[in-house]
């Protein structure tokens, strides 16, 4: 699976290491928010709310909000949503 995100990011954090207890193998894309990476058009197409991180799974990309992300069952909701 394909991660889009920035590594200091929390959101970014918690969806690896998620993944990582489940033993879910990432592949992370470096989108860097300082530099504006995720206001491209290129990111927009894969993620039209600008919002890192997000997942591609197969042909899907899907935008994950873990803004209220808390330990837990939560924290595996909110990466595979």
């Amino acid at each position: 699976m394909k991660l889009y995100g920035f590594p200091p990011s929390p959101n970014t954090r918690k969806v690896q290491a998620v993944a990582a207890h489940l033993g879910i193998p990432l592949e992370l894309v470096l989108v860097s928010l300082p530099k504006g990476e995720s206001r491209t058009a290129e990111f927009l197409v894969l993620n039209p709310g600008g919002r890192t991180p997000a997942r591609r799974w197969r042909r899907h990309v899907v935008g994950i909000e873990c803004d209220h992300a808390v330990p837990g069952e939560q924290e595996e909701k909110c990466a595979m949503a």
